[in-house]
């Protein structure tokens, strides 16, 4: 039976030139949703374009590339970025640059 998860949780990064990263571990018979995600630099991107991945194990669910500034992402209520049953989730988002601090924010159900 699939145990029931009511609140979304919301989870923070930030990094300095480094990669921000949210992580939860795979529990048997819970589903991980995805109901918002935003991220942010301090400053435009400069080492490349920046990426934001979301996935359960390998499987990629969402990959955004481009981000220099900020973006911000809402899942409605009857469609939110879903994990597999029993699968981990991780959401990346890559590192802006020397000096540029990385922030990550999602809310997890």
């Amino acid at each position: 039976m699939k145990r029931p998860v009511t609140t979304v949780e919301p989870k923070h990064d930030e990094q300095t030139n480094g990669t921000c990263t949210i992580a939860k571990s795979a529990v048997t018979d819970e589903t991980y949703l995805v109901r918002w995600i935003h991220v942010s630099y301090s400053a435009t991107a400069t080492a490349g374009t920046g990426t934001l991945t979301v996935s359960s194990g390998a499987t990629a669910l969402l990959i955004i590339r481009g981000i220099t500034l900020n973006k911000s992402l809402e899942f409605p209520s009857d469609a939110p970025l879903k994990a597999p049953e029993g699968g981990a989730l991780s959401i990346t988002f890559e590192a802006g640059g020397a000096g540029i601090v990385g922030s990550l924010n999602a809310g997890v159900q």
